[in-house]
């Protein structure tokens, strides 16, 4: 940007060409456009986030009854809740509780589709990262 107006500014003093100045002008203004536009994206962006954040939180914060399924496809009946002091997820099986801290979790994904028995399912996906 600095180089930009260096040049511009050579050439002002030079009053060699003043087309260009008013196509400097008009990108400028398209470049705050954009720059204007991108901030709405990640506004809204960050309220999808938000947004999905808290229904997850309404959903489990109380504890919620789900089906662990494994990468073989097994399932298990297990219990899970967030506790809010340890800022985790808590996964209740057969052998007690499992955390899995927020901070570990890249991405947390709701999504709700129809089993092959025809019944209406919520998976949850988080994807963690590795400790």
């Amino acid at each position: 940007v600095k180089a930009r107006r260096s040049w511009r500014a050579k050439k002002e003093e030079d009053g060699s060409d003043e087309s260009s100045s008013s196509s400097d002008d008009e990108t400028d203004v398209k470049s705050a456009l954009n720059r204007e536009a991108e901030k709405k994206a990640l506004a809204f962006r960050r309220l999808q986030v938000q947004r999905k954040i808290e229904e997850f939180l309404n959903l489990y914060t109380r504890g919620q009854n789900l089906q662990k399924i494994n990468s073989k496809g097994q399932r298990y009946n297990r219990r899970v809740y967030v506790d809010t002091n340890r800022k985790a997820l808590v996964i209740q099986g057969a052998s007690g509780p499992r955390f899995f801290p927020f901070v570990n979790m890249k991405e947390i994904d709701i999504d709700t589709h129809t089993s092959k028995e025809g019944q209406l399912e919520t998976q949850v996906i988080c994807a963690m990262e590795k400790a």
